[in-house]
Order: structure tokens, then C-alpha cells, then sequence
């Protein structure tokens, strides 16, 4: 997956079929206000459509077998958050503009979060700040049955890219362990960070 990444200038874009809900209304409420927990091992699947030195990696629903394929959709001013189920073999999230990502958990089966917030978005330090606590207290309350005192082992924060950077968050597992990226397209550059 990184080498396609390194190849192409790579976006992301999630493709509802008629009359499907959007994923983010799968969603059930977090313990702990603006949160929601997506559901686990909700199956999706990917279309690379590619033209030139451009491609866009298409999500879709796949209600059918199980190719791995997992999603983890976002909603203004929430903290978002699903586990990567044992069945699951590549995860995306996005696209970025200004969202925080975090990881955290064991390797074989880590927490995926993707934080926004639009209170203070025009100070990024406080912004972050707003989203990093967010996430931290979600650890706290620990609905996803982590081991107990469990911290952020990866995170992108809207400071570590630039805000013209369109991107999304990938994460692959390799054996039994998950490796997250982040896959970021400038103006003339792209970029494929790893970080987790």
C-alpha cells in the first residue's frame, strides 16, 4: 500500500450508493458528550480509480463477504472512534483538513480515533488542545475495553500538517500488527508520514 502511495498523487473520497445512510448514522452515542463509537467490523470495500500520476482510493459499503475493508467516518465538533476488529486488514479515514487523528491501544487491535472540533479553530494551539482532551478522556472512560492507564500511542494533529494539505489517515495491518499513515497532497508536493 505505501509504495502505491509514494507512486501516486493519492485522495480519498467515500461514495454512498442510493438510498444508503451515510456512516456516520451507524454511530452510537459515546460516553462522554460530542462522542460516538462506530461499530466494529462494519465492512466496507475500495475502488482505486487512477488517471496519469492521480488516483482516488473510493469507499464504499460492501454488505457482502468480508474483504477486510474498514471505515471510520467523522461529524463536525465530535470524536469519532472505532477498534479494529480481527478481520479487519486496511482502515482509512478522512479526508483531512484540520482533524486530529489518534491511535491507541495494542498493535494487534488498536483504537482508531478521528477528533474535530470547530471552538477555537482559529487557534491552533488551543484547537488542539480541545481535541487532544477530548480524546484523552475518551481513553479514560475507556469503552473499548483497552488495558487499563492505555495513552495515545500515534497522533496527527492539525499543527504536524498544514491546513493546505488535503489528506486521509491509512492504517494496514502486517502478521499482527497495525502500522497508520498519514497520505497528504500539497500544492506541487505530496507527503506519506508514518504515524503509528
Amino acid at each position: 500500500v505505501c509504495s502505491f502511495m509514494r507512486q501516486y498523487r493519492v485522495q480519498l473520497a467515500y461514495m454512498g450508493g442510493p438510498g444508503q445512510q451515510a456512516p456516520i448514522d451507524d454511530c452510537a452515542a459515546g460516553p462522554l458528550p460530542n462522542t460516538k463509537a462506530f461499530p466494529e467490523g462494519t465492512n466496507f470495500k475500495m475502488e482505486v480509480q487512477s488517471a496519469g500520476t492521480a488516483a482516488t482510493i473510493m469507499i464504499t459499503r460492501n454488505p457482502g463477504r468480508d474483504m477486510g475493508v474498514r471505515y471510520l467516518p467523522w461529524q463536525p465538533d465530535y470524536c469519532t472512534y472505532t477498534r479494529m476488529d480481527n478481520a479487519a486488514t486496511i482502515a482509512f479515514t478522512g479526508p483531512l483538513t484540520g482533524c486530529n487523528i489518534y491511535v491507541a491501544g495494542p498493535r494487534d487491535s488498536p483504537v482508531l480515533f478521528h477528533t474535530n472540533s470547530n471552538t477555537s479553530a482559529d487557534d491552533a494551539a488551543a484547537n488542539n488542545l480541545a481535541k487532544r482532551t477530548i480524546t484523552l478522556n475518551m481513553l479514560g472512560q475507556n469503552p473499548m475495553g483497552l488495558p487499563a492507564n492505555t495513552l495515545i500511542g500515534g497522533q496527527l494533529e492539525r499543527a504536524t500538517y498544514s491546513g493546505n494539505f488535503l489528506g486521509f489517515v491509512f492504517g494496514e495491518k502486517n502478521a499482527n500488527d497495525w502500522k497508520f499513515y498519514f497520505n497528504g497532497l500539497g500544492a506541487g508536493i505530496s507527503t506519506l508520514r508514518r504515524i503509528f
